[in-house]
């Protein structure tokens, strides 16, 4: 069983030590030690720490005294003299949960070079209702902001290889996980469990620090481990993921975490103006004001349902968001001419560009076992759903025998509780999830490019939409008969693709996407807009 080290730096947190040491003593895993390092003299710590000369548990904990030289220089001092296999860089104002260092232990069985989760804030020590949120481990996004706190245990021997950065001010976090992964090439394991609680930054504190010399402190941080600057930011509000590929296909930074610290990029470029409600209105509005103001230029690329919309909003609003955006906006792209004559009928002039394959999947043959894909996010399970002429469950129903992989909704997984036909597949990797199914069906009251039918044509599988103008998709008209019509000629068709053990066109349909969402033809349209083009 792994052991496990807390080396806990200590300056000027006599409010807050006692708290902490006492929820490590009380944890129910034995094998482990706390090292109290204190940064300087302070009488108040060291008079809490003497408290436990007498404690049941005072051998597990060692006392270390430095000159004050800062957190970094403390955790060092500490880390050099610890026996764990791993250590915890652990803060004086931090609490664990009871169970939680057994939780890690649980973790740490299977070897991994650290593990990290995201974690509760507290005031004066009352766990609040916010959390410091993380993220699935990606090196990449870990060099646009740090989502991996301090305190998760690491293995010694990273430590050893990278120790804390003595002459960096702030954001000495993020630049200690940056070793190790951007130099060292170690990568992290996500945990879901919420293991400890922090108290929220305090004034003079190394947030505040990295907060008022934003800029200053990253650019230090980036340079120790050789990260370039990026011009470009793309986000996107309702496409995270999908946003977050396009911004490595571009090489810019995916970064809705600290926009609102000081900023210098030229271009801020937003994936997708979603406009159906207010709330979402207004935070794209102010996201694109507020970059303006910093003096980004200024694109939106209008993707999915963004212009059906914006087109049925009130008129008076369509108005008034029209002459907002064309003050503030320098590029408006969108995926094809349909959108550019929808956006130019409401006063916004648009340059067509299509958005790319992310990854060019390869040509498959079709699988052994015919199962049809189909997306179906949460709102695609009420049958009262407007963007669907028919509900997803509706057509497994009408066809009992044929096996449906439903996709796009995370909290629902495995096989139907009341549709046994019918498995939920959750987020899915397209390469994998394509291997598995004959034919996709991507049914919406209006889309601009169906993205993940244009995937699965690209390895080979047919397509039903009730979508215009896409060659080498079978497209059904969802707008002219009546439903029940339209869910017939949906049955039929699927019953009659079933049949088929080949698709003939497959070289040629694959051939004519990946031209028409080539990756080249993207990155070239968006690092114009730099320029000016």
């Amino acid at each position: 069983m792994p052991r496990i080290s807390f080396v806990i730096p200590i300056y000027k947190t006599e409010l807050y030590l006692k708290r902490c040491l006492d929820s490590l003593l009380e944890q129910d895993y034995e094998d482990y030690e706390i090292i109290c390092v204190l940064d300087g003299d302070n009488k108040k710590c060291k008079d809490i720490l003497d408290s436990y000369v007498n404690h049941p548990l005072q051998n597990k904990m060692h006392e270390l005294k430095i000159k004050h030289g800062g957190a970094c220089a403390a955790r060092n001092a500490g880390a050099k003299i610890a026996k764990g296999d791993y250590i915890s860089f652990f803060s004086s104002d931090f609490i664990m949960f009871p169970g939680g260092l057994r939780r890690w232990i649980e973790e740490l069985k299977s070897n991994p070079n650290f593990i990290y989760s995201e974690y509760r804030f507290m005031k004066d020590g009352n766990i609040t209702n916010q959390s410091c949120q993380t993220e699935d481990f990606d090196a990449r996004q870990l060099e646009v902001y740090n989502y991996i706190d301090g305190g998760f245990p690491v293995k010694r021997k990273l430590w050893e290889k990278y120790p804390w950065d003595t002459n960096c001010k702030s954001l000495n976090d993020w630049l200690f996980w940056l070793k190790i992964v951007k130099l060292g090439g170690y990568k992290g394991k996500r945990i879901k469990d919420v293991i400890y609680a922090a108290e929220v930054p305090r004034p003079k504190g190394l947030s505040y620090d990295s907060n008022d010399n934003w800029l200053e402190r990253v650019k230090y941080v980036k340079e120790q481990v050789g990260i370039k600057h990026r011009d470009i930011c793309l986000v996107s509000l309702g496409a995270k993921y999908h946003a977050q590929k396009m911004a490595k296909i571009v090489d810019a930074d995916f970064n809705l975490n600290t926009l609102f610290k000081e900023t210098d990029y030229k271009l801020f470029y937003l994936m997708g103006f979603y406009c159906a409600d207010l709330d979402m209105l207004t935070s794209h509005l102010n996201l694109v004001l507020m970059m303006k103001k910093r003096g980004s230029k200024i694109g939106i690329h209008w993707i999915g349902g963004d212009t059906y919309q914006l087109m049925n909003r009130p008129f008076i609003d369509v108005q008034k968001i029209v002459i907002k955006l064309n003050e503030v906006v320098d590029y408006h792209l969108c995926e094809n001419k349909r959108c550019a004559k929808e956006l130019a009928n409401m006063g916004i002039i648009a340059k067509v560009v299509p958005v790319p394959i992310s990854k060019e999947l390869p040509l498959m043959p079709l699988p052994r076992h015919f199962r049809v894909a189909m997306y179906t996010p949460g709102r695609a399970k009420d049958p009262k759903d407007k963007n669907l002429p028919i509900t997803s469950y509706a057509i497994a129903d009408k066809l009992p025998k044929i096996k449906f992989n439903f996709y796009g909704d995370d909290i629902i997984k495995g096989k139907d509780n009341f549709h046994p036909n019918i498995t939920h597949c959750g987020m899915v990797d397209f390469e994998n999830f394509g291997k598995k199914n004959s034919l996709i069906i991507r049914l919406c009251k209006h889309d601009s490019v169906p993205m993940a039918a244009v995937d699965f044509i690209t390895m080979g599988r047919r397509v039903i939409t009730n979508i215009e103008n896409f060659p080498y998709m079978t497209y059904i008209n969802s707008k002219e008969i009546a439903a029940d019509k339209f869910m017939d000629i949906i049955c039929a068709e699927i019953k009659r693709i079933k049949k088929l053990k080949t698709n003939p066109q497959a070289k040629e349909a694959r051939a004519y996407y990946l031209k028409l969402h080539s990756q080249k033809k993207y990155i070239k349209s968006i690092k114009g807009l730099l320029n000016g083009r």
